[in-house]
């Protein structure tokens, strides 16, 4: 639903925009942390500790693509106040663009370079977890180029006064995670893979 915000209560329209805001937020960096309590309980300590080394770099490049979207939405929010949908279209386009072009090079450098860079964060790695952490790496990186999408559709949506719509998707999200994870990992015993393949999966569906 659009809303002009430029009419009405101010503090009624910044706490009914920017709570969900707030909590599509906090629902997209869960995926990182249901996939954590789910492979602890079921896949075992060795996955676990190969999630949890690779959560700061995934977590980064999310924060990343995120941020992009969000300094984009504050121009598109001035131009969606301005009724001017050229400026608006153009400021889409470019903010699309640009976080496809960063999936993109994160695809095309991360994941050959997801081993030592993992490497040179942590150190020293028992190589049963690295593997597994490089596997999990692999199949969450191919959801980034999804994260952008979302992000960049977010930020118009919000640009609109609506953030309640991508709040829904990003929770929706997070439970198709929940159900993958429970299928991949527990019923069809794919480890630390199934986790990552269910995040995957999630991130295109929504």
């Amino acid at each position: 639903m659009i809303r002009d915000m430029t009419r009405g209560n101010v503090t009624r329209h910044l706490v009914g925009f920017s709570v969900p805001i707030i909590l599509g937020n906090l629902f997209q960096l869960a995926y990182n942390a249901v996939d954590s309590i789910v492979v602890g309980r079921f896949a075992g300590t060795g996955a676990l500790a190969a999630v949890g080394t690779a959560n700061p770099v995934m977590n980064i490049i999310i924060l990343g693509v995120s941020g992009l979207c969000i300094g984009a939405s504050v121009l598109m929010s001035e131009y969606f106040g301005a009724r001017d949908t050229e400026k608006l279209r153009r400021e889409f386009a470019a903010t699309l663009f640009l976080g496809l072009f960063f999936s993109a090079a994160v695809l095309a450098l991360g994941l050959p370079l997801a081993g030592p860079l993992l490497r040179l964060i942590f150190g020293s790695v028992e190589p049963e977890v690295m593997a597994d952490a490089e596997s999990y790496f692999f199949y969450t990186g191919l959801s980034y180029p999804f994260i952008a999408l979302y992000n960049t559709a977010a930020a118009v949506y919000r640009s609109e006064g609506n953030s309640r719509l991508p709040m829904g998707v990003s929770m929706t999200g997070n439970l198709m995670n929940i159900v993958g994870n429970a299928i991949l990992i527990f019923a069809a015993g794919m480890g630390i893979a199934g986790a990552g393949l269910a995040t995957l999966i999630s991130r295109i569906f929504i």
